[in-house]
């Protein structure tokens, strides 16, 4: 009987690592794509924040990232906007661990420095 349920893999009391559907052809996932278009144009920095995008909830955690995302990326430095100063605080107060964890969850230091800004309101 054939599934299609991702299966574990790896080694016991290791982060497991889960089978997905079209690995075993060798397809590239998406994030790799979408950073190697992004690259290939010219376009490093779209590319570093793409991949920042795609693991800011794993590396910050959810009530984080349902407050706190990453803008842009400039000359080395990592722009986070905050709904108010109080959530924009506490990502500054978090911003060396964010690095070290983008870094050793990216595999290269993708920023040096985090600023944080408060995301202007809408006037509706």
């Amino acid at each position: 009987m054939s599934t299609d349920i991702p299966r574990p893999r790896g080694e016991p009391g290791q982060e497991s690592r889960f089978d997905l559907p079209g690995e075993e052809l060798g397809l590239t996932p998406i994030r790799d794509a979408v950073s190697s278009v992004l690259r290939a144009r010219g376009l490093s920095a779209a590319a570093a924040l793409a991949e920042i995008t795609s693991v800011w909830q794993q590396i910050v955690g959810e009530q984080v990232a349902n407050r706190v995302v990453p803008v842009a990326l400039h000359a080395g430095e990592l722009v986070c906007e905050a709904p108010d100063q109080a959530w924009a605080t506490e990502m500054r107060l978090l911003s060396d661990t964010v690095l070290a964890r983008l870094a050793e969850e990216l595999g290269y230091p993708v920023a040096t420095r985090c600023s944080v800004r408060v995301r202007p309101r809408s006037t509706q």
